[in-house]
């Protein structure tokens, strides 16, 4: 019998283990992967200033708890220069005030009543803003616009511009992951969770495992599991969480699509460690993280055109990308490398996002059942937080306080 279980070991669920063996528990983690980190995936090899990220790369705005953490195990930052570019008649020209422009965009969502964004944008905004708008938040927050709640992106204008500032983890976020697996307890890998019973102070966890079905015993649990994952009831509950799934409803799951490759050197036909906007391609951003020397490019998009791209498999999104590079920066022979996220059984997606009419959602997710089921990760985050690294960490935090009560 353990005090805590806890499903999934991305980042929700390794902080939570962390935080709950310095607090004296005993716990379990069950990981459906032969790795840790879950979204988080740094493909190993090369130096640390240029890790290569499968997926979550880049720390967000101020992003408290990160930081702390980053003190605390003894991590550093390397800053991301926010330059940003458009391709304009075969040109590269400066994009002037990118962030600045869609920060007034999204202060004036009016504060009453929800609908999509893409409503919004419709009837709100005119010619390229509505464009580089919608744009912006299918890429950004890889949710489809006439999906996506238009009050969910509504942010004062100074609140929008710092979500701006980006950095890397030294090391890539495989770092982290192994400073938060050192620190906390032990986790049962390949072991895929199949059903949960529970009842006030009790849950039995059945798995299957390398060695057969097995079944773990705790007090309490904590599910990580990502949204894609619990809405395709992947998992059994018996009883159902009733008022989680309600919750789940307004919560969507969007799609990305990011292809990275390792140069023999910068590209000297684009400019330097930079963000660039090929708003008329497949693939609409690039980017080098930096420092200057950086040998990374990295191509995304997101939301529906990252889903129709997928849906012809990783083999072609790799072949578009480097047909994409060869056009833009006339480079040959680069070889990409991507993770499918939504076929990935144990992701089905590749971060949240709040529908129309659903602001509550990630709150009301949040809130403990029977002070026995408990639910955690980035889909649990408030606004502002939900759908990054950030968010899955202060909702572990939140969760273990909840806990250990």
């Amino acid at each position: 019998m353990h005090d805590l279980l806890i499903l999934g070991a991305g980042a929700a669920g390794l902080q939570a283990s962390r935080l709950a063996r310095r607090a004296g528990k005993r716990t379990l983690t069950l990981e459906a992967r032969d790795r840790l980190g879950g979204r988080m995936w740094t493909a190993r090899g090369g130096s640390e200033a240029f890790a290569l990220e499968l997926g979550a790369e880049y720390v967000h705005g101020e992003a408290p708890v990160t930081q702390r953490l980053a003190r605390e195990l003894g991590l550093s930052f390397v800053e991301v220069a926010d330059r940003h570019f458009r391709l304009r008649r075969g040109r590269w020209v400066d994009g002037g005030d990118y962030w600045e422009r869609l920060g007034r965009v999204f202060s004036r969502i009016p504060a009453g009543g929800d609908r999509s964004f893409l409503e919004h944008a419709r009837e709100r905004l005119r010619g390229r803003a509505a464009l580089e708008a919608v744009s912006f938040v299918e890429s950004f927050h890889g949710a489809p616009a006439g999906d996506i709640s238009a009050l969910s992106l509504r942010q004062p204008p100074e609140e929008f511009e710092s979500s701006g500032r980006a950095r890397r983890i030294l090391g890539g976020y495989g770092a982290l992951v192994d400073k938060l697996a050192a620190g906390g307890g032990p986790v049962a890998r390949r072991t895929v969770v199949e059903r949960v019973r529970w009842r006030p102070g009790n849950v039995e966890v059945t798995a299957r495992t390398p060695s057969g079905r097995k079944t773990f015993r705790a007090r309490r649990l904590l599910v990580t599991l990502p949204v894609g994952v619990l809405k395709a009831r992947a998992v059994l509950f018996e009883p159902e969480p009733r008022a989680a799934w309600r919750a789940l409803d307004g919560i969507g799951m969007g799609d990305a699509l990011r292809l990275t490759a390792r140069l023999r050197g910068p590209i000297a036909t684009m400019p330097p460690v930079a963000f660039w906007h090929d708003e008329k391609g497949e693939l609409p951003v690039w980017w080098s993280p930096g420092p200057e020397e950086s040998p990374l490019v990295t191509a995304w998009c997101g939301g529906p055109r990252a889903r129709r791209l997928l849906e012809g498999g990783l083999a072609g999104a790799k072949a578009l990308a480097e047909k994409s590079l060869l056009r833009l920066a006339r480079r040959r022979g680069a070889r990409f490398h991507a993770h499918d996220w939504r076929r990935d059984p144990f992701a089905r997606g590749a971060y949240s996002y709040h529908r129309v009419g659903a602001l509550g959602a990630a709150e009301k997710l949040a809130r403990p059942l029977a002070r026995t089921l408990i639910f955690a990760g980035e889909a649990c985050a408030p606004r502002g937080e939900h759908a990054t690294v950030e968010g899955a960490l202060a909702s572990a935090e939140r969760a273990i306080t909840l806990a250990l009560r």
